[in-house]
């Protein structure tokens, strides 16, 4: 009986995490993603959120497929190597101090190239080697035409 009721209050807390992390993003607008390592800081398994699909013009996992490459090869030509560089120092930082945040551009199923934020972070292994690569991803578009807009002295 009592495990029984360890059991529920577990998942009770599970369930309301999974809704507080899904409402989180609903109300940021934001995606989601993970990238599992190995010890040699290898990436070896990708996970995008339904949120992210959407957000770039995909359904679901059908159309754009857990790997690296569906969110790498939409990187636009002058931001790709830039930002795929700077995967690698954030992996390979065994301290913890070296986040992900990127801005850049991707082109989308339907809308063109929209400019993005990327923010991740790294957890570790007891010896500094990276389990998870993860981190959260927000359309900055619009926030960036508008800048550019004030930059060029218009006003809005």
């Amino acid at each position: 009986m009592e495990s029984d009721k360890v059991n529920e209050e577990n998942n009770k807390e599970v369930v309301l995490a999974e809704y507080s992390y899904k409402t989180l993003h609903k109300l940021i607008k934001s995606g989601m993603w993970k990238m599992y390592c190995s010890r040699d800081f290898q990436i070896v398994s990708v996970e995008w959120s339904d949120e992210l699909r959407r957000m770039v013009g995909y359904q679901n996992e059908e159309d754009f497929p857990n790997v690296l490459e569906s969110w790498e090869n939409l990187l636009h030509p002058e931001d790709h190597e830039r930002v795929m560089e700077e995967i690698n120092p954030v992996l390979r930082d065994v301290t913890g101090n070296t986040i992900f945040d990127q801005k850049y551009r991707l082109e989308t199923k339907n809308r063109g190239y929209r400019w993005f934020r990327a923010a991740g972070d790294v957890s570790r292994r007891e010896d500094g080697t990276p389990y998870c690569f993860f981190g959260v991803f927000l359309d900055i578009t619009e926030r960036k035409n508008m800048r550019n807009l004030k930059e060029r002295g218009m006003r809005l």
